[in-house]
């Protein structure tokens, strides 16, 4: 996989958001976002993901669909009423994520299935914010 400068998903002062319950899927993804480049923000519940959403405003945000306290429905609705976060892309994290994801997959940048790699996850990053890049008006990093 090509992850140049010139990739939108790139660059300093690119936040993410992780709201995953399982500790070594949060830590799968910390770990893969953080080697690109990313300051990950990472929390494990949908309460804790809307306050962290307001202060980090995520230029990305990765989520669980069974967490603990709120549907993935709910946390999505929550995330998408907050205009700052109009841009950005949200990709849901499920080891259901076919019967999880019917219901709001036209919301979703993407669903990875669990367990994640984090080659996979880098994937799914690099082509939710190449698809939201230009309509977003976000420059490349040179």
């Amino acid at each position: 996989m090509n992850t140049t400068l010139s990739d939108p998903m790139r660059g300093t002062g690119r936040i993410a958001l992780v709201v995953e319950s399982d500790s070594g899927t949060l830590e799968t993804c910390r770990a893969a976002l953080e080697g690109i480049g990313f300051k990950v923000t990472a929390v494990d519940s949908g309460v804790a993901a809307v306050s962290a959403a307001r202060v980090t405003k995520p230029h990305i945000v990765l989520f669980d669909l069974e967490l603990r306290d709120v549907s993935g429905n709910d946390l999505l609705n929550w995330l998408q009423s907050n205009p700052a976060l109009r841009h950005s892309p949200m990709i849901a994290i499920s080891a259901l994520a076919d019967a999880s994801a019917a219901a709001i997959g036209d919301r979703l940048d993407g669903v990875l299935r669990k367990p994640v790699s984090s080659a996979r996850l880098i994937d799914a990053v690099q082509k939710a914010l190449q698809a939201r890049s230009h309509h977003a008006g976000w420059e490349d990093i040179e």
